[in-house]
């Protein structure tokens, strides 16, 4: 077996966050929009920096990621201590290969 090659069928990816950016859609336009995580249908694409992106932002992580599968990202609550950025929700999203 080479070194590049696993057994591996799938996985999942678990995030655990206080940050509403990362459920809410912004109308706000990043260089990084193609790698937001907001709440809905994210369908398969070419993930890549903006052409506005610095060098310095993409220094060590420029090349493009193709994401093959269709996702549906739906937050639930996690936690809430009812005080100043005191929700937060959590993602939960199995990755097949």
């Amino acid at each position: 077996m080479k070194s590049s090659e696993t057994d591996i069928s799938g996985g999942y990816f678990v995030l655990v966050t206080n940050v509403p950016g990362f459920w809410k859609k912004s109308s706000n336009v990043t260089f990084a929009d193609d790698f937001l995580i907001f709440e809905g249908e994210h369908k398969a694409s070419l993930k890549k920096w903006s052409e506005k992106a610095s060098e310095g932002t993409k220094k060590g992580r420029n090349k493009a990621l193709n994401i093959k599968g269709e996702y549906l990202f739906e937050y639930k609550p996690f936690y809430n201590s009812f005080k100043r950025s005191g929700e937060f929700k959590s993602l939960v999203v199995e990755i097949n290969k």
